[in-house]
């Protein structure tokens, strides 16, 4: 599996730009950390009830099967802010996002 492919899940199911950043800031572990998510992981980082059951749900639902597909067959890479290839003026952005999805 390419390491990256759990970010574009955790992004699926709800996880914003903004949290990805502050979750990944200093561990980049994103396959541990999708496959680890629970209830418990979720409500230690801050987020509501409904937030939690909803990011749950969509976890439970979603195909990373095909997603996984869709990213090879379109050639979809992914660059994180941790990536030499990130632009540097996006760095400057004051909220920038955590990953670009790039064709």
């Amino acid at each position: 599996m390419n390491r990256l492919l759990p970010l574009i899940y955790l992004h699926s199911i709800g996880f914003t730009q903004r949290a990805l950043s502050r979750i990944f800031e200093k561990e980049e572990n994103y396959e541990d950390f999708y496959n680890k998510l629970d209830y418990g992981v979720l409500k230690k980082l801050g987020f509501q009830e409904e937030r939690i059951e909803k990011m749950l749900a969509e976890k439970q639902k979603l195909d990373t099967e095909k997603i996984s597909n869709l990213v090879k067959n379109l050639e979809v890479k992914i660059i994180t802010i941790h990536d030499p290839l990130y632009p540097e003026l996006l760095k400057q952005v004051p909220v920038c996002p955590y990953f670009l999805y790039v064709r």
